[in-house]
């Protein structure tokens, strides 16, 4: 509500100060649960601009891709093409809260906040290999952990790893702004260390522990912002996957799982840091018990960069996570050392534990006896993308399969975690091979809550629909008018052939969720790219707003501010049918000899329970 210096809002003024048709409005809303991606990062058509389609859980369709902001400037994004990752955050009502593309992380209006991994970069964020990821830390609002998988590559880096920093979109962007200042410049990288721990003193002991977060030592000088989690030092990939399931309510732990060529390795995602799990008793394993092998050779892994095959983690109806994962024909059921191409086990929902006995591979719809080949188009054939779905018994798998090497069959179907059968679905879906190429991902259908796999592909994005009930449908979107940007290598043993990906995301992710959006309704609310700054009126000026034409949102009637409107002496600001909303410590202020006249319009606090805003003063 508003509190004002004088009689009441549309009472009378001292001075030259005018409001028609006021009303004050407290709106509570409520959010369904959220999908598996706030947005996503996509292209135009033709392949040269950055856009983003609103996928969030309110949305009653997705679609059409929008432009990503672009502000201009030396710091401000310019519409670059993602070539190696991308992420998008929102609030769910169509404002970007942040978003990276090739490891530039961007607040909602456009402007950098971190720079990538670059000679002489300050904040070196490293762009991952198609995976970019924010976690929400744990009982905060506004603070993420900030996730990207480094590729095996030496002489320089002997073994994979995930690097971390963390994001505090609270704090000013400038770490030396007067703390009275106002800005709309909001998002920062906390040093890792002393600064992180003053903010957020419960990761005090992220920094002690025997598997702490360490120094990558990469750049010269080498960053303080960013970091390396614990990893076997064996640990190798030239595409590394990462996977995170989120806790039961936004309060809870999550459960970041790491998939390198041969082993798969597990954190626990908490408000005191990411801390590798004991996954398996010690002396299970070579050397250290925090990862579990998925094959018999694992000491030694192959490290091509098959970015085709894919992985998946969810948590089930009973509460333990399953991973399944796709191969070319390498995987065991550990220890034995077999060449399979699909394996999946489960883990603890509670602790991420290895659950013993629950590894299990086979090779589906392949003939052992025929050599590794490549499909039309010079593509490596065999099994590829999966996504698991609702029930975890069934994990739904694209590939390509041939008896000699010269026909191939294009497969869309499942597989059954219980008997290992795999049902196609494909004579009656009849999807094309271009979609079945590559990795797939869970989300919302395109016009329902219910779940959908979607298959990025030169030409265009595939859906498929009620995977979990009914019958599957597949249809080619095109209103997004978009594409899926393509990985800027080209994939192993297929010349000329490039990866299409869309942005990996949590797996039930409470970002959005009714208990998150009701817990932090005022960051939602104040984000970035939902608000503008203060406004002044100039001494001796006069101007009218509208929704459609104002100086801080042209084509809004409704604006946020979260720093004071002032209106000078001799300036005149008039104001039609607008609905102007204030931050907590956001005034509107009129100086003696100033004239603000609002006609037919709307002052409030921004719309969470309890919110109030200082008012108007008049001076």
């Amino acid at each position: 509500m508003m509190r004002t210096q004088r009689t009441g809002i549309c009472g009378p003024w001292r001075r030259a100060l005018r409001i028609a048709g006021c009303a004050l409005v407290l709106t509570l809303v409520a959010h369904r649960s959220s999908a598996q991606a706030d947005a996503w990062v996509l292209t135009n058509p033709s392949g040269t601009a950055g856009t983003w389609v609103n996928t969030a859980p309110d949305v009653p369709l997705i679609g059409p891709a929008v432009a990503l902001p672009t502000p201009g400037g030396p710091d401000g994004y310019a519409g670059q093409v993602p070539t190696r990752s991308h992420h998008i955050r929102t609030n769910g009502d169509g404002a970007i809260i942040f978003f990276a593309v090739d490891g530039n992380l961007y607040d909602g209006d456009g402007y950098l906040i971190a720079d990538a991994r670059s000679p002489g970069c300050n904040d070196c964020l490293t762009p991952g290999i198609m995976e970019f990821l924010s976690v929400p830390v744990p009982g905060k609002c506004g603070v993420y952990y900030l996730l990207s998988a480094v590729p095996y590559n030496p002489p320089e880096i002997n073994s994979s790893y995930v690097q971390v920093a963390v994001l505090d979109m609270n704090l000013p962007r400038d770490p030396n702004a007067p703390a009275q200042a106002c800005s709309n410049r909001l998002g920062r990288l906390l040093v890792l260390g002393e600064e992180l721990a003053f903010y957020h003193p419960s990761m005090d002991v992220w920094f002690t522990s025997q598997y702490s977060v360490q120094s990558e030592g990469l750049d010269s000088p080498p960053s303080d912002k960013v970091g390396k989690l614990f990893v076997w030092s064996q640990g190798k990939a030239r595409d590394p996957q990462m996977r995170v399931v989120s806790g039961v309510g936004p309060d809870d732990p999550s459960f970041l799982f790491l998939k390198l060529a041969s082993t798969v390795h597990v954190y626990r995602i908490t408000d005191a840091g990411i801390n590798p799990v004991q996954v398996l008793p010690w002396g299970s394993v070579f050397q250290e018990p925090f990862y579990v092998p998925l094959d018999g050779n694992y000491t030694s892994p192959v490290t091509q960069t098959a970015l085709f095959r894919d992985c998946d983690v969810r948590r089930t109806p009973n509460g333990q996570i399953r991973f399944a994962a796709t191969s070319f024909g390498r995987f065991s059921e550990w220890p034995a050392d077999e060449n399979e191409n699909f394996i999946t086990m489960l883990f603890d929902g509670n602790t991420g534990e290895f659950i013993a006995g629950s590894n299990t591979s086979y090779n589906l719809e392949v003939d052992e006896n025929l050599p590794i080949c490549n499909a039309p188009g010079n593509v490596p054939g065999g099994i590829r993308g999966c996504a698991i779905a609702e029930d975890g018994q069934r994990v739904y798998l694209t590939l390509e399969s041939t008896l000699d090497c010269i026909t191939w069959d294009n497969k869309f179907g499942y597989v059954d975690v219980n008997t290992g059968q795999f049902t196609d679905l494909n004579p009656t879906l009849g999807i094309s091979a271009n979609y079945l190429r590559g990795r797939i991902y869970r989300n919302r259908n395109i016009a329902t809550g219910q779940e959908a796999i979607y298959l990025p592909s030169a030409s265009g994005i595939g859906v498929v629909s009620n995977i979990n009930s009914g019958t599957p449908a597949f249809s080619s979107s095109t209103a997004w008018s978009a594409s899926a940007p393509a990985y800027v290598e080209e994939v192993a043993t297929g010349a000329g052939y490039f990866q299409r990906f869309l942005n990996t995301s949590v797996s039930g992710d409470q970002h959005l969720s009714s208990a998150s959006k009701a817990q932090c309704c005022s960051y939602f609310e104040t984000v970035p790219g939902a608000t503008v700054d203060g406004y002044t009126q100039a001494a001796g000026t006069t101007i009218t707003w509208n929704g459609t034409q104002n100086t801080v949102q042209p084509g809004t009637s409704t604006v946020v501010f979260t720093c004071d409107v002032v209106v000078e002496p001799g300036a005149r600001l008039v104001v039609n049918n607008m609905n102007w909303k204030f931050a907590d410590d956001a005034r509107v202020i009129v100086q003696e000899g100033g004239y603000l006249q609002m006609n037919n319009a709307t002052l409030d606090a921004i719309t969470c329970p309890g919110d109030r805003w200082p008012g108007i003063s008049v001076l």
